[in-house]
C-alpha cells in the first residue's frame, strides 16, 4: 500500500535534489520555497503554538513541516526557518520576508537558513484556503480536532468502475478539510473488513495519504456493514487520540448480505455508544435509503456521493460547533424523505445546511414535504433568487420544528 508514496517521494527527492525525505514530502505538494532570505524580515513565532514550544528549535524533528502547521494555524501563508532552526512568520509575512534582503549559505539539505540566512517558504495554493479560513472570523481551535475513518463497502455489489468514483470522492473529501490537526484514516469492507490505511499514518496533505486512497483494490464478495463497524469500533489496528472528536463514514449502497447475522443497527449503535458519531454516504442509484439512516440514525447525517465538501461542512459543525467550513465552495443540501428536487439542491425531511460557496442555478421544485430536521449547517451565503451554497435566512418560514408553509422565493430544496 505504501509503495507509491514512496515512489512518489522519490521522484520528488530526485527532481528537488538534496532536500530529505520530510522535505521531499510536502515540498511542492503544500509549501514551496521562495530562496534565502535576511531573518530580520519575519518576527519569531517560537511559544506561540504548541508545536513550537520555544526551546527546542536547535534539534526539532520535522521542523519544516511543525513550522507549516504551526504558521498556517496562525492563518499566516509564508514562513521560513533561520541557521537555529526557529520558526518564523507574521500576518505580514507576504510582503515582509525579503525586507532585510537576500541571503547565502542556506543549507538546503535540511531546509533551514545558514549563518545569517533564513529559508523561506509559501504554502501552495492547494492548501492555501486552510490557512486563510480564521480570516473570515471561524477559526478552527486546536481544542477541537478529529479522527475520521472512511470504512468503503467494496463488495461484488458495488461496479468496479463506481468503486472508482467513491475512492475520488475520499480524495476529494480529504481536500476538504480545514485543518492539519484532523486526521483520515480507511477501511475497507465486504464479507470482512481490513485497515488499509491507519489514523496515525499521515497528517492532512500528505502526499501519501491521497496517493494510498487511490491505490485502494476492490476485492469484492458478500456485503457485512455490521461487522465492518464493529472492526472500525474494536480493532486497535485504528489509533483514536486522546480528546479527538471520533467520527466514522461508512460508503456503502446499502444493500446487505448475511442477515440476521449481520446487525448494522445494533453495531451502529454500539458505535455511538462509544463516542463515535456515524455517518453514511450512499454510492451509486439505487441505494437502500433504510439501511443508510440505519447507519447515520438522522437524516441530515445521509449523504449522496456528490458533494464530499457538504458532508465534512455537516461533520464539522456536529463535532466542532461555531468554526468554519472546509472546501472550495458551497456544498449541496442532503437529505431526504419529502421535498423536490430543485436544480440547486436537494430537499427533504432534515435539512442539511452547509458550504460557503453558492450556487448560480436557482431551484425549480418546490418544498411539498415537511421538514422534520432542523438546520444544522453554517450559514454563510447569501439568497437572492437562486439557492446559494448556504442560506442567509431568506425563508419565510423558520426551521425549527416542521415547516408546515412552503418557502418564500424560490427556494425548494435545501442547502
Amino acid at each position: 500500500m505504501m509503495w507509491k508514496a514512496l515512489l512518489a517521494t522519490f521522484v520528488m527527492a530526485v527532481t528537488i535534489g538534496g532536500t530529505t525525505g520530510q522535505q521531499a514530502n510536502t515540498l511542492g505538494h503544500q509549501y514551496n520555497s521562495l530562496g534565502c532570505w535576511n531573518p530580520s524580515g519575519l518576527p519569531s513565532i517560537e511559544g506561540q503554538d504548541s508545536r513550537l514550544n520555544g526551546n527546542d528549535w536547535t534539534i526539532r524533528a520535522n521542523a519544516i513541516q511543525k513550522c507549516f502547521q504551526a504558521a498556517c494555524h496562525m492563518c499566516y501563508t509564508v514562513f521560513g526557518l533561520d541557521a537555529n532552526g526557529r520558526c518564523r512568520s507574521s500576518a505580514t509575512a507576504p510582503d515582509d520576508y525579503d525586507d532585510g534582503g537576500p541571503a547565502t549559505g542556506c543549507e538546503n539539505t535540511v531546509g533551514r537558513g545558514g549563518d545569517g540566512a533564513m529559508e523561506v517558504y509559501q504554502v501552495s495554493d492547494k492548501h492555501r484556503h486552510i490557512c486563510t479560513k480564521c480570516r473570515d472570523g471561524n477559526p478552527r481551535t486546536m481544542d477541537c480536532f478529529m479522527d475520521i475513518v472512511l470504512v468503503q463497502d467494496d463488495s461484488s455489489s458495488i461496479p468496479h468502475s463506481l468503486f472508482g468514483n467513491t475512492k475520488q470522492y475520499m480524495v476529494d473529501f480529504t481536500q476538504c478539510i480545514n485543518s492539519f490537526d484532523d486526521r483520515v484514516g480507511a477501511i475497507l469492507y465486504n464479507c470482512e473488513a481490513r485497515k488499509e490505511i491507519g489514523l496515525d499514518e499521515y497528517t492532512i496533505g500528505d502526499l501519501g495519504l491521497e496517493a494510498d486512497l487511490d491505490y485502494l483494490m476492490q476485492q469484492g464478495g458478500i456485503t457485512r456493514t455490521g461487522p465492518a463497524i464493529r472492526y472500525m469500533r474494536d480493532t486497535t489496528a485504528l489509533t483514536w487520540r486522546n480528546g479527538a472528536r471520533r467520527v466514522a463514514v461508512v460508503l456503502t449502497d446499502g444493500y446487505i448480505q448475511g442477515y440476521p447475522l449481520d446487525d448494522h443497527v445494533a453495531e451502529a449503535d454500539a458505535a455511538r455508544d462509544d463516542g463515535i458519531t456515524l455517518y453514511s454516504v450512499g454510492v451509486g442509484d439505487p441505494v437502500n435509503s433504510a439501511v443508510l439512516l440505519d447507519i447515520a440514525e438522522i437524516p441530515p447525517n445521509v449523504f449522496d456521493d456528490t458533494d464530499p465538501c457538504a458532508l465534512y461542512n455537516r461533520i464539522l459543525q456536529d463535532q466542532c460547533p461555531g468554526n468554519g467550513g472546509g472546501g472550495n465552495g458551497g456544498g449541496n443540501g442532503n437529505g431526504g424523505n419529502g421535498g423536490g428536487n430543485g436544480n440547486g439542491g436537494n430537499g427533504g425531511s432534515g435539512s442539511n445546511e452547509s458550504g460557503s460557496g453558492s450556487d448560480s442555478g436557482s431551484d425549480s421544485g418546490s418544498d411539498s414535504g415537511s421538514d422534520s430536521g432542523s438546520d444544522s449547517g453554517s450559514d454563510s451565503g447569501s439568497d437572492s433568487g437562486s439557492d446559494s451554497g448556504s442560506d442567509s435566512g431568506s425563508d419565510s418560514g423558520s426551521d425549527s420544528g416542521s415547516d408546515s408553509g412552503s418557502d418564500s422565493g424560490s427556494n425548494s430544496g435545501s442547502n
